[in-house]
């Protein structure tokens, strides 16, 4: 029987090739839609396969100008959310590579996982890192959201 940590790095293992080769197909594998994405200053529900080629196109293009040549990401911690045999919650490290160096851990990130027809997909991520430091996040798509949303509730959209 797999672990929780064995799922948890399974999927990130999948997921970071895949956004590194930009395969739209296997994130679809490994992503539920929608899907929660947080840093410390914004966020973004991506709703839809476009919303999420947008958002890998913009990172493997931010990721290839700062000279990235590698991306990986580690599973620190990763348990079964309790009387519940269908979550997993667990917190891994971002790391890159420039040069052929591995640099220093980029970010940790906190995950929530969830069996869906038989597969374990990523719900919801959340990196402790500010997304004007790594545009994990593409800017356009998280402006329109809360332009939407601040519409919507009579906010002020920044």
């Amino acid at each position: 029987m797999q672990t929780a940590r064995d799922i948890y790095q399974y999927n990130l293992d999948c997921v970071s090739r895949a956004l590194f080769e930009g395969d739209l197909a296997t994130m679809l594998d490994h992503l539920a839609l929608p899907h929660l994405m947080m840093t410390a200053d914004t966020e973004v529900v991506i709703a839809s396969p476009d919303e999420l080629l947008i958002g890998i196109t913009d990172y493997r293009e931010y990721l290839a100008a700062t000279g990235v040549t590698g991306y990986s990401r580690v599973c620190r911690q990763a348990s079964f959310v309790p009387s519940r045999n269908d979550l997993i919650v667990g917190r891994h490290d971002s790391v890159l590579v420039r040069k052929g160096q591995r640099e220093p851990v980029l970010y940790a990130n906190r995950m929530t996982l969830m069996r869906i027809e038989g597969r374990w997909m990523s719900v919801q991520i959340e990196m402790d890192g500010c997304n004007a430091d790594n545009p994990v996040i593409a800017d356009d798509m998280a402006h329109a959201q809360r332009r939407d949303h601040d519409r919507r509730t009579g906010g002020d959209a920044r």
